[in-house]
């Protein structure tokens, strides 16, 4: 319990935020709190899981499995959002691989917590389409950013929709330093490693991002954004 397992206050950022109070308490008061080490699966692609899960501290990789390739990179998740929404309202299988890519403090609901929640709190189907309706939201900003012309564009689109500055229901927290490497940016834009490298060099060279290996660091989010529009 204390690497912050008592940090509920950033769970009520982004779709929870945008909830009756009531409808909070009686949601996180059947969350269990679970510490996940960095480079654990929450969840894999084909599971047989309807349960919800909601990111307290930390950052993870959303991996997409949809038609007949991947799990490839898709997304990241850090503070204050939440997945699983499409399984616990469909009942099918678990469409996508969530990883943690660094030591995350979760709040897990069971399925069966939620059918407890829906009868105490019979509206609560309703806040769940909201988070629903926001993921969709979401994917199709991604997709329309896909035909953003400019890879450079493109990038600087991505980079934003990553640090939850593009797309994200207000009032989620900014990611200002992302566990992404220059294979899972070149992953998700469909560029080369060689292309996605240069294409970053040059964002560093103008100091809108710093970057290593395996993290990415967003010092000028308003540059970016600007980039996009050029």
């Amino acid at each position: 319990m204390s690497f912050g397992c008592n940090k509920k206050h950033t769970l009520i950022q982004g779709w929870l935020g945008h909830t009756p109070e009531a409808f909070q308490n009686n949601l996180l008061e059947r969350c269990e709190c679970v510490e996940v080490s960095c480079g654990n699966n929450i969840y894999t692609v084909g599971e047989e899981s309807s349960d919800l899960w909601g990111i307290s501290k930390g950052q993870v990789h959303l991996n997409i499995a949809t038609h007949e390739h991947g799990p490839r990179f898709g997304h990241v998740f850090g503070p204050g959002t939440w997945c699983g929404d499409y399984e616990l309202i469909t009942g099918n299988s678990r469409i996508m691989e969530v990883k943690a890519s660094r030591k995350c403090v979760l709040y897990h609901l069971p399925y069966r917590n939620f059918q407890q929640l829906t009868k105490v709190y019979p509206l609560s189907w309703r806040w769940i389409a909201l988070l629903a309706t926001q993921h969709t939201a979401l994917a199709l900003g991604a997709a329309d950013d896909l035909m953003i012309k400019s890879s450079d564009a493109r990038l600087a689109a991505l980079l934003l929709r990553l640090s939850a500055r593009r797309g994200a229901p207000e009032g989620t927290i900014p990611i200002d330093e992302l566990d992404v490497s220059q294979q899972n940016i070149s992953e998700a834009l469909n560029l080369s490693r060689t292309a996605t490298g240069q294409k970053l060099r040059l964002l560093r060279d103008q100091r809108f991002i710093d970057f290593s290996y395996t993290k990415i660091q967003i010092l000028d989010p308003q540059a970016l954004n600007a980039y996009i529009s050029e």
